[in-house]
């Protein structure tokens, strides 16, 4: 199966490319027939991100067929059978780089909603980040920690979508064709099953709250919890302008 895979994924012109000094500098993937160019962030709606690109480029069967878990696809199959291109080529070939962001309020619990290294709430864990005592936990959690925002991408971006703000964005193909970006139409195996729970859930221990996720992120809010996650994420607030009422 892995044969046949790597076959269809050296059929389309594909790449990989680098912005700037970041751990997701390596996040940008593109299509080099329609000159497009999607980035995205881990815990930031990087499953149905990373699909919307595969459908782009008519890779999202293979890699559901693969695991419906996407970035195994994206890590064991794409990934490293993929060339790499200089962004600066990119940029002179006038290529539309789109990222897709998410809310930093809704993503700081989606980082710390998934992880098992703990049992801490939610204000206990933002505390700890606060301290610079992440010891505890993993490599992979102490990954996803990280901004979204990339120190300068604004030079490169042509579009940023929102994906908490349900927002597309219509580009025109190689052969002149429409194509809507939406990654609505996406989900993913690891997304959260929330209840019409409304009750305040910060304090609830990690273990106790996946069981009743409320029916929105802001439940795990009141006015320290914002200011603490005001603080870990100010690039992200500040160059995508959200703020605590997008919700």
């Amino acid at each position: 199966m892995k044969e046949n895979l790597i076959c269809n994924i050296k059929t389309k012109n594909v790449s990989v490319t680098k912005y700037g000094n970041s751990i997701y500098n390596n996040l940008f993937y593109c299509d080099n027939d329609n000159k497009i160019c999607i980035s995205f962030t881990p815990r930031g709606g990087c499953s149905i991100s990373f699909q919307q690109y595969l459908d782009l480029v008519g890779l999202l069967k293979d890699a559901l067929d693969y695991n419906s878990f996407i970035h195994l696809y994206r890590n064991e199959i794409f990934h490293p059978n993929i060339k790499f291109i200089d962004i600066n080529e990119l940029i002179k070939q006038q290529f539309t780089f789109i990222k897709f962001i998410m809310n930093p309020y809704i993503r700081a619990v989606s980082i710390f909603r998934p992880q098992n290294s703990h049992n801490l709430s939610f204000r206990q864990w933002l505390k700890q980040i606060m301290n610079n005592k992440i010891d505890f936990l993993n490599d992979n959690e102490i990954f996803h920690l990280h901004q979204q925002y990339i120190p300068g991408e604004e030079k490169i971006i042509t579009k940023y979508i929102k994906i908490d703000k349900n927002e597309t964005f219509e580009i025109k193909l190689s052969d002149g064709t429409l194509y809507n970006l939406d990654v609505n139409k996406y989900n993913s195996c690891h997304h959260g099953n929330k209840t019409d729970n409304t009750n305040f859930c910060g304090d609830l221990l990690r273990k106790d709250v996946n069981e009743i996720l409320p029916k929105s992120y802001k439940y795990f809010y009141d006015e320290e919890i914002k200011k603490m996650v005001e603080i870990i994420y100010k690039e992200d607030i500040q160059h995508y302008g959200y703020s605590f009422d997008d919700f």
